[in-house]
């Protein structure tokens, strides 16, 4: 880093703090308001600059900047991130840390900041982390290049367009950016894409780091080399993945630290690919609430909200608010479908992760109408969103599992499945992480879920037969615990003294499972046949098992129903349970996530919901339809909010109402229920209420005796 450089890194750190400003008017969304309180959140870019190719349009839809921040204002945004305070030819303000755009209307962007300001709103700038494209101290940025391993035959240059998270100069350089544009512009916090530790080319992505800086950093924590090509049969290279998650998360907080100096409300956002993706990326599975930047969820699903969940209560989920057709135009369709939209918004607010509306330069007058009547039953719900949540279940999202294993496919579906299997039950169910196999974190859930959850260590092994024996109930399936967490295959299962079985082989075909209780005959038939894989055990002698299914002796159910039992039934056990200590434990030898996601056959899913709630009852029972998504948090010791999320908007594309849904609680008295949309008082009995209707969704408040 040349002097010229440090010394402007130092002036943009060291400039005089940007307080918050008092709040404007009684009752009304300030420039206090705190980052959790903003719920109403609205991504949406500001063309200004003729002819370059993030901004085609020259003028801002004939509207003055004020204009546009007043339009943004009035249908109730509390966050704006602006989708560009840069175009390709650099910056909209005249910054000294990267070069300025000439054909800028320099004033344009200070002047919409101002006006939100003035209406109470944040105002966050989205940028390109890892690509910043517009320097103009090219000499340095070659020190500072991602320099990718090699993927077998496929190699990568590096190239000036990918900065490493492992390169201290460039570490310093952002840092100084986030100081300056706040200094300049007043704005309020980034929301970051190019967040990956990777080149944006191709797929999978070419992970870094291994140039000369992140050698050596590496070598300096671990006490490798560096791999120079994948190979997962090599402990360098599998420490190697793991250095790159921690190297990520201190980049994040690095150039948030040096935003929050100069601003200390500065909300920073850094996007988070997570659905179906690999290890490439370095954008770690584990907790991250006590960071000072938040992770942003590209997209919006059930599954996705709950890990945003499980990142960090302040998480949100980016998602294209409409339809849109890439090969026309990315993002910027005019089709606006509030129903749809709602859905998924009310969904991630049920989740506890706040909801951010995107969409690229789309005439915002068009858009007015239905994000306001997004924006408007989302602030009904601002008070009610969050807190802790009421255990139930505890389903295990393993990065160990997903990056060591290396079948990335399989790990998302087994644990999409079961997702789904939850959601269609409405059984209350958190994600949880590797960093959450502890005792202590354990033994809040009734219920642990662990799907085909390969990778696990002798530590977390033990902490997980601590927590079956202390009262706990797991539930684990096919190969969970025949690897250690480093992906190395043991002889049998690690928990086979749990399970009560030992490993086998494994295998893939078509599956049918004959119940063995009557309670379950009664409910599901003779048999659930689906299509998964699964595996051969040997059962412990003196092992106490009841067995839940068994393998049938036929994989085709052709006759089936004409036949005895005895005639189909193998007799050898596929799903079953023993007790240990004050807990149980449920091993079942097939994969029942994948086994879902293969066909969605309901049997399956009433199946596992039964197999869950034959050892461990949920505290609240709540009676819905499956298309009905339900949390609930405790947000007093004796009040609990329930959020029932009806998205038949996302499914049909129009909003129907559903009518009667029940929640029972299990486990203390009901005194009082009301409903915080309709406005309604619910009759108690038998430790029962029932909602009448909802219509978009929600939030019953329980009160507890």
């Amino acid at each position: 880093m040349n002097d010229c450089t440090r010394i402007l890194l130092a002036a943009m750190i060291l400039c005089a703090p940007v307080t918050v400003r008092a709040a404007t008017e009684d009752g009304k969304l300030t420039m206090s308001t705190p980052l959790e309180k903003r719920v109403c959140r609205f991504y949406f870019g500001t063309p200004m600059v003729k002819g370059t190719r993030d901004a085609p349009v020259e003028t801002l839809y004939a509207m003055t900047p004020e204009q546009i921040a007043d339009v943004v204002a009035d249908m109730g945004t509390d966050l704006w991130q602006v989708h560009h305070i840069k175009s390709m030819k650099g910056m909209f303000y005249k910054s000294k840390l990267a070069q300025h755009d000439p054909d800028a209307p320099t004033d344009a962007m200070l002047r919409i900041i101002k006006q939100a300001h003035e209406r109470g709103i944040w105002v966050q700038g989205s940028m390109q982390l890892s690509e910043p494209e517009v320097l103009d101290i090219k000499g340095e940025m070659k020190n500072w290049m991602i320099h990718p391993i090699a993927y077998g035959d496929r190699t990568w240059q590096p190239s000036l367009r990918w900065m490493s998270f492992a390169s201290a100069g460039f570490r310093a350089w952002s840092s100084g950016m986030h100081a300056e544009a706040i200094a300049l512009t007043d704005i309020d916090g980034f929301h970051h894409d190019g967040t990956p530790f990777a080149q944006r080319v191709g797929w999978p992505w070419p992970a870094g780091d291994i140039g000369p800086e992140a050698a050596a950093d590496f070598k300096a924590k671990t006490g490798y080399d560096p791999p120079q090509k994948e190979d997962w049969s090599s402990q360098a290279f599998r420490e190697w993945v793991k250095w790159r998650y921690d190297t990520t998360v201190e980049f994040f907080e690095a150039v948030t630290t040096a935003a929050q100096k100069q601003k200390p409300h500065a909300a920073v956002a850094m996007i988070y690919n997570m659905h179906n993706v690999d290890w490439h990326l370095g954008l770690p599975l584990r907790d991250v609430s006590d960071q000072s930047w938040y992770p942003s969820i590209h997209d919006e699903t059930s599954l996705l909200g709950r890990i945003g969940r499980a990142l960090s209560p302040r998480a949100e989920q980016w998602y294209w608010s409409q339809w849109h057709f890439p090969s026309v135009a990315w993002g910027e369709m005019p089709y606006f479908n509030p129903d749809r939209t709602m859905a998924k918004a009310l969904r991630a607010l049920a989740h506890g992760t706040y909801p951010s509306i995107g969409g690229f330069h789309v005439d915002i007058r068009a858009w007015k109408d239905g994000v306001t009547k997004v924006f408007t039953e989302l602030r009904k719900r601002r008070d009610y969103v969050g807190g802790e949540s009421v255990k139930y279940a505890a389903l295990l999202v393993s990065q160990q599992t997903r990056d060591y294993r290396r079948d990335p496919n399989q790990f998302w579906l087994s644990v999409e499945g079961f997702n789904e299997v939850q959601n269609n039950a409405n059984l209350l169910t958190d994600v949880i992480f590797d960093d959450s196999l502890t005792v202590e974190r354990l033994s809040p859930y009734p219920l642990l879920i662990l799907p085909n959850v390969q990778c696990l260590s002798d530590a977390q092994c033990d902490a997980i037969r601590q927590y079956v024996r202390e009262g706990g109930v797991l539930l684990a399936t096919l190969d969970t615990s025949l690897h250690d967490e480093w992906g190395q295959k043991r002889d049998n299962f690690a928990l086979a003294d749990l399970f009560g079985v030992d490993h086998v082989s494994s295998g893939y075909g078509t599956q049918v499972a004959v119940p063995q209780l009557p309670a379950m005959q009664e409910q599901l038939g003779r048999v659930v046949g689906f299509e998964s894989p699964s595996t051969q055990i040997k059962v412990r002698d003196g092992a106490e098992l009841e067995t839940l299914f068994t393998f049938a002796s036929r994989e085709k159910l052709n006759g089936v129903l004409m036949m005895r039992p005895e005639d189909y039934d193998s007799g050898r056990p596929a799903i079953m349970m023993r007790r240990v200590g004050k807990g149980a434990v449920m091993y079942s030898a097939y994969d029942l996530g994948l086994g879902y996601m293969k066909h969605r056959l309901p049997p399956l899913a009433d199946m596992v919901a039964a197999v869950e709630r034959y050892v461990a009852e949920p505290p609240i029972v709540i009676d819905a339809a499956p298309i009905v998504e339900t949390t609930a948090y405790w947000r007093r010791p004796n009040r609990i909010n329930v959020h029932l999320v009806n998205m038949t908007g996302l499914s049909l594309g129009q909003m129907a109402p559903i009518a009667n849904i029940t929640i029972t609680l299990n486990e203390g008295r009901l005194r009082g229920a009301k409903t915080v949309v309709a406005g309604q008082n619910l009759k108690v009995q038998d430790n029962r209420v029932t909602v009448p209707a909802i219509d978009y969704g929600e939030v019953v408040v329980l009160e507890i005796e």
